[in-house]
């Protein structure tokens, strides 16, 4: 199972930005559609713990044992 960094911009609609940058072991994406993947493995380590309004977050892979994944990005939102 690999293990990822994420550099995710936390943006939400105060206007208030947080950077956070979380460590996960995640099963390997597919190699064709990885929008499920995104959103079971990566997804859950996004945000802050607001539980008001709304939020985008801005998703890359900055580090991973994996080569391959780094500079991956996602944004939910």
């Amino acid at each position: 199972m690999p293990t990822v960094t994420v550099r995710v911009v936390n943006a939400y609609d105060n206007g208030t930005e947080v950077i956070t940058t979380p460590t996960a072991d995640v099963p390997a994406p597919p190699d064709d559609d990885r929008e499920e993947w995104w959103y079971e493995c990566i997804f859950p380590v996004t945000g802050t713990g607001r539980t008001e309004g709304n939020a985008y977050y801005s998703v890359e892979i900055i580090e991973s044992d994996v080569p391959a994944l780094v500079g991956l990005t996602y944004e939910f939102g």
